[in-house]
Formats: structure tokens, C-alpha cells, sequence
């Protein structure tokens, strides 16, 4: 949290400071910083920002802030790879891709997206300035060789949720991360008092804070959930409630 405020502050800082036709480019930001940035900067009339991450519906992105009035035509310096591998042989996964690029130094800040097509084809998206180290040296994930071909065609984030049904006896955030990510409830208030779990983006440290149909809900290692439906009462008058994994 401190570090976060942190990043914030120094970014609104070098924003008043801005000459004309320059702009800030940020590395990828999750999507806390980005809801956090976004809304520290909307109150400044000045200037306006846009965001990229290579991939369509990207989850993680870079951000370019720049004067409202000036002629700025911004780059964003992505380059977005195709893992190539044994289909047959091999078996890849996000946290394998990940855990294999930061192993070899590179910072997370560096990585955006990585993403999955329904042919089982993996694609990532890196800044530019570390493409050259990762086309030279990624060339493994943990013991299995792949190769990597930069990607010039639009590639489109699926967003897939996996639903079932729970009965809450109420809406409390330590529930509902109790129930949404099967651990037990004194497990779900600790990562709360910890500052783990985050409510649409924003960290929220109140076991008791109340959630709602529509809130997306982060913890930290776990994964994300949405409360989408409420599908009424049962007999025992518990909510009986629609919660979506992201898988």
C-alpha cells in the first residue's frame, strides 16, 4: 500500500512538470495502480491519459499521460510474442511462463499479459526495450524448450469465468472470500487484515466491509472472483449467490 501511494505521488509530481509535446509512458501496471492512477489524475483538467497493452482487453497496462492541448502522438513501445512449442509433449501455464521470464531478472513491470487462444497457442506481451534480452534468452520454460516469433496480428484477451453457486449467510467481504476461494474464514480475515484481498481494484482492510452483486474481488496469489447474480433466498434464509472464477 505505502509503495503504491508512493509510485502515485511520484507520477502526479512529474505530471505538473510536463513541457509541451512530451509525455509520461508507465511499465505495465496491474489493475490496481492503473484504478488507483486513474483516479488521482481525474482531477487534474490539464492533461489526459490513454492506455495499451498490446493485447485487446489487456489486463495489465502501460500508460502515456500527456498535456490536454498538446499534438502528441503517442507510442507505447509493445511487442507482443508467440510461445512456440511441442503441443503434443508439452503442457504450458501462466505461472510456469511467468515464474521462467522473471528467473531470468526480468522485472514483472516489463511483462504484460499472458494469455492462452482456445487453439492452446500462449502469447505474451513485453516492452521494447527488454525484447531483445527475452527473444535472446527466453528460450525455456522450466525444462522445456520453446521458441518465440513476434506477433504482428491483433491478438484478443478471452475473459473466461468458471460459475457456481454458494450460500452466504451474508454479504461480508470475509465470506464471501471464504466461500469464492475455499479457504477457511480465519485464513480469509488474515489476508484481508494483511492487505491481500482488493474489492474492484482497491484494497479494502475491513473483515465486515460489505460487498455487492458486480464487485470483483482480488487475492493477492489466489486469483480473482465476481459476485454476478443473486439468485434469492434458500430455506435456511441464506443469500444464495452466482460467484465467476476467472480461469
Amino acid at each position: 500500500m505505502e509503495e503504491l501511494e508512493e509510485y502515485i505521488k511520484n507520477i502526479l509530481r512529474d505530471a505538473k512538470e510536463l513541457s509541451k509535446n512530451e509525455y509520461i509512458i508507465t511499465p505495465f501496471l496491474d489493475e490496481t495502480y492503473q484504478k488507483r492512477l486513474e483516479d488521482a489524475l481525474k482531477y487534474n483538467k490539464k492533461i489526459t491519459i490513454i492506455k495499451n497493452g498490446g493485447i485487446i482487453d489487456s489486463l495489465r497496462n502501460r500508460i502515456i499521460i500527456y498535456n490536454i492541448n498538446d499534438d502528441v502522438k503517442p507510442i507505447f513501445d509493445i511487442v507482443v510474442l508467440k510461445i512456440k512449442y511441442n503441443k503434443k509433449y508439452i503442457t504450458l501455464g501462466h505461472r510456469n511462463i511467468l515464474g521462467s521470464l522473471m528467473g531470468l531478472g526480468v522485472k514483472r513491470e516489463c511483462i504484460g499479459d499472458i494469455i492462452k487462444d482456445d487453439n492452446d497457442d500462449w502469447y505474451f506481451a513485453v516492452s521494447k526495450e527488454i525484447y531483445p534480452f527475452i527473444k535472446s534468452n527466453f528460450n525455456y520454460v522450466g525444462s522445456d524448450n520453446i521458441d518465440l516469433d513476434a506477433c504482428d496480428k491483433e491478438i484478443k484477451n478471452i475473459i473466461k469465468l468458471e460459475y457456481k453457486t454458494h450460500f452466504l449467510s451474508s454479504m461480508r467481504l470475509d465470506l464471501v472470500v471464504k466461500e469464492g476461494f475455499y479457504i477457511p474464514r480465519s485464513l480469509a480475515q488474515k489476508a484481508i487484515n494483511d492487505g491481500l484481498v482488493y474489492v474492484n481494484h482497491l484494497p479494502i482492510i475491513s473483515s465486515d466491509y460489505k460487498t455487492k452483486i458486480g464487485d470483483e474481488i482480488n487475492l493477492r496469489g489466489k486469483g480473482k472472483i465476481k459476485l454476478e447474480e443473486e439468485l434469492g433466498t434458500s430455506k435456511s434464509d441464506k443469500l444464495i449467490i452466482k460467484i465467476g472464477r476467472y480461469i
